[in-house]
């Protein structure tokens, strides 16, 4: 079966993707199109894409990776970029119910190292039970950024 997609999200090949455990599939895309227009969150019902919720823009950062964790919760992971500074990296994590998104929460990452181009995410629980974020940034084919894998531990 072919699925039709949102034709914001068609026009923004960088739209990221996330399923929770109940099987529900989330996109959103990478730009909003304005710095203070929220990001649209698109859901698929098994037949077609509707726009349940947004996410709040702040500031320059764009989203670049999503993942629900095994807590629930939807992670969204945003990169900005700027001059002198080079790629900042958050994450902001929401409690996702009947299509909505609440208790917005942004995660401190470490200002250690030099971060790249972070685009995408995973969450996941380690054997001792602790949630953990690892987080890839892309080259783009170009020599002056990395390719990085960078794990992090969930203090909550």
């Amino acid at each position: 079966m072919a699925m039709r997609l949102p034709v914001q999200v068609l026009g923004d090949a960088s739209a990221v993707w996330a399923i929770n455990a109940d099987g529900i599939l989330l996109t959103i895309p990478e730009r909003s199109g304005e710095e203070t227009r929220p990001f649209p969150v698109y859901r698929f019902d098994g037949t077609e894409w509707a726009q349940t919720t947004s996410i709040p823009r702040n500031g320059a950062f764009l989203v670049t990776g999503a993942d629900f964790g095994p807590d629930g919760r939807l992670y969204v992971l945003e990169r900005a970029f700027g001059i002198p500074a080079g790629f900042s990296a958050r994450i902001r994590r929401f409690t996702f119910v009947n299509d909505t998104l609440t208790d917005e929460e942004t995660l401190s990452l470490p200002r250690t190292g030099r971060r790249d181009n972070m685009e995408g995410i995973s969450v996941w629980t380690d054997e001792s039970g602790q949630t953990r974020l690892t987080l890839v940034s892309d080259n783009n084919f170009n020599p002056l950024l990395r390719t990085v894998i960078a794990e992090y531990l969930v203090n909550d």
